[in-house]
This record gives structure tokens, sequence and C-alpha cells, in this order.
């Protein structure tokens, strides 16, 4: 009896043997199939809390350059409007030397006031910008509100206010994205 114990542990170790390397070819197969050294946790457990901690920094930084990306449109978008806003500044500028003219006829002056009232229109519609993301650009704080309305009487009115909202591009670093209509148009 002795004689078959020890064939039978020999037997059985040997089977344990050939299982473990053919679990040690499969993971192997894993890793080769995957192109990774760690296919999963347990393979490396400190390894894999790095690549956790590293997937994490990598998802923050693409988050970062999103945020770095919208407010370059932003504030190219708020560039172009103030732009426009100067050149129509000097066309409205021009229009009232103009028209303080002596030689200017009554059908001249109306020519004038109506020219000024289209520009005028293009002003506050430029004021209240919208970026893609349908916000106002020059509303402060208040994106969703409508920073200058027009009331019966011919009157603007500020409805924003004098905030700035700000956006994080990296770790301890943040951009305004917005500007008060009141303090570029009032």
């Amino acid at each position: 009896m002795a004689i078959r114990f020890s064939f039978l542990q020999g037997f059985n170790q040997s089977v344990q043997g050939i299982l473990r390397v053919q679990q040690q070819t499969y993971e192997t197969q894993q890793q080769v199939s995957s192109g990774r050294r760690i296919v999963s946790p347990s393979d490396d457990p400190v390894a894999s809390a790095r690549i956790i901690q590293v997937n994490q920094e990598l998802s923050q930084v693409g988050q970062y350059i999103d945020n770095a990306d919208s407010v370059e449109n932003r504030l190219n978008l708020a560039e172009n409007q103030v732009q426009q806003v100067s050149t129509l500044l000097f066309r409205i500028r021009e229009l009232t030397i103009q028209a303080g003219g002596l030689a200017l006829t009554q059908g001249d002056r109306q020519g004038l006031a109506a020219e000024l009232g289209t520009r005028l229109d293009e002003l506050f519609d430029l004021a209240n910008t919208r970026d893609v993301n349908g916000e106002y650009i020059f509303a402060g704080y208040q994106g969703a509100v409508q920073p200058f309305v027009k009331t019966q009487a011919g009157e603007y009115i500020y409805q924003g206010d004098d905030g700035q909202r700000l956006v994080q591009i990296a770790s301890s670093t943040q951009i305004p994205i917005s500007d008060s209509g009141k303090s570029i148009f009032m």
C-alpha cells in the first residue's frame, strides 16, 4: 500500500503541476492578446491601483483640455462681438456728426435717423449675443437671462449682474468666460 499511496501522491502532484502550467499559459496568452502585463487587478494590485489613478488623472486632463477649448471658443466669440461693437460705435459717431451738418435736408436727416436706428438695433443684438450653449455672454453670472431689454419707452435696461463666471482649465488655474454687459455697454 505504501507504493500505491506514493504513486497516487506523485500522480496528483503531476496533475497539479500540469494544471498550474496550463493556468500560467492561459494568463500569458491573455497578456499577449490584450497587449497588457496586467489583465486583472489580482495580477499586480499595486500596479493596478496606480493604473486606476493614472486613468483618473488622464480623464481630468482631458476635461481640462475640453474646458480650455470651450473657453477659447467663447473668448473668441466675445472678442469678435466687441470688435463689431467698436465698429458700430464708430459708425454711430460718424452718423451723429454728420447729422449735425447745416446743409442737410429733412429727407437726409430722416435717412440718417433710420440708419442710426438700424445701427442701435444691431448694437442691441450684439449686446445680447449667445454662445453655442445658448447662454448670453454679456450677462455676468446669469447666462440664462437676456442681459439687455428695450422698454416700450425706448430705454435700454441691463438685467444681468456684474459677475464673471470662471472655468477650471488646470488644477490651479481658472479663466473667466463671461463679462458684465454693464461694464462693457453702460
